[in-house]
């Protein structure tokens, strides 16, 4: 069992994203956080004035994309001050959000663990990271107990954020299911429940269930940057 702490969930997790997503979060983050949470509503604009009327592209990977290949890297990646947030498209249709609250962005479409975990090892290797990483694959297909644990020995004592999935897709619960028993075998980790928190929001996603209108992005970057300040 994973203790409470460790775990934003359902409408705890919507009230907490709601005081890291107003305007003014990042100058309130030592405020207790009792004086801050409000509804999600009051940080989230109207779908009527934020949703775009046509969908962006996006990455409908419905099957598992074939074992992901050695990656580039540069061999002196840049260092990162601050949380580092690595992901894949579901991520990057909230970058913008996340950059505004100060967390460097690092999302692709269709990224595997695998190649998550390689870009992490070559950063830490180089000292590149920095004390807190979020964490959000899985979103185009399933990995192991022995990839989640490469992916935090590469990490090292620093402090982890992950993300789970929230996708209509056959591999959503083993990955939620990893991701759970893996935050529970290391200290240093944490569990923010993206299914639990967004699963009674629709108009958070585009037609696919998977990807981010504006809204939605709000309501990520928000739990993100409360769970890696909190």
């Amino acid at each position: 069992m994973i203790p409470a702490r460790r775990v934003l969930t359902g409408a705890v997790v919507v009230a907490l994203a709601a005081c890291a997503g107003s305007s003014h979060a990042a100058k309130r983050a030592d405020r207790p956080a009792r004086a801050v949470v409000r509804s999600i509503t009051s940080s989230v604009p109207p779908s009527s004035t934020t949703t775009p009327t046509t969908r962006p592209p996006v990455a409908t990977t419905t099957v598992p994309p074939p074992p992901y290949a050695p990656l580039a890297i540069a061999l002196s990646p840049p260092r990162v001050d601050g949380v580092f947030a690595i992901g894949d498209s579901v991520m990057l249709g909230a970058a913008p959000q996340l950059r505004a609250r100060g967390i460097t962005v690092d999302a692709v479409e269709s990224r595997q663990w695998g190649t998550g975990t390689q870009i992490l090892e070559r950063m830490a290797a180089g000292g590149a990271l920095p004390s807190v990483v979020v964490v959000h694959l899985g979103t185009n297909g399933p990995f192991s107990a022995a990839q989640f644990d490469a992916t935090m020995r590469a990490i090292g004592p620093r402090k982890v954020v992950f993300v789970n999935a929230h996708e209509p897709r056959s591999w959503e619960q083993a990955v939620n299911a990893t991701l759970q028993a893996g935050v529970a075998r290391w200290p240093n980790a944490r569990l923010v429940d993206w299914n639990a928190a967004s699963t009674p929001h629709p108009e958070w996603f585009w037609q696919d269930d998977i990807h981010l209108r504006p809204q939605g992005a709000q309501a990520y970057a928000a739990l993100v940057a409360f769970a890696a300040a909190h």
